[in-house]
């Protein structure tokens, strides 16, 4: 939860894995989300440096590389982009923020939304 009024923590928006998953491509948001604390992989990373890895690192370099395809097939079909596409669209119709003001969660967003929808780029015009 977040501490603060302005911070956006992002694990309140993304799918949390299961205890036993170890990793999985999120295409919504376009994150590899990874069940290991930073520490283990780090040290799954020095094993590997050193030829020593476990079991375990094996299987963690594997769900990436896992991983890492869905992202390819994400991007190779086009999901990805016709999802902004979508997104952006909708982001951009401001009827549909109508009520929204008075949610909390929009609270804490708004100011990335907002500059969301005027950070504009010649490539997100280019799609519409």
């Amino acid at each position: 939860m977040s501490t603060t009024s302005d911070a956006i923590y992002l694990n309140e928006y993304t799918k949390q894995l299961d205890p036993d998953q170890v990793g999985m491509f999120e295409p919504v948001s376009g994150l590899m989300l990874i069940n290991r604390s930073k520490a283990d992989h780090a040290a799954a990373v020095g094993r590997y440096a050193a030829g020593d890895t476990t079991e375990s690192d094996e299987e963690l370099f594997r769900a990436i590389n896992h991983e890492i395809f869905h992202f390819a097939q994400t991007v190779g079909s086009g999901y990805g982009f016709d999802r902004q596409r979508q997104l952006f669209s909708i982001i951009d119709k401001h009827e549909n923020w109508s009520g929204l003001e008075e949610r909390v969660e929009f609270r804490k967003t708004e100011p990335f939304l907002r500059q969301m929808t005027t950070d504009r780029t010649d490539i997100r015009r280019g799609g519409e």
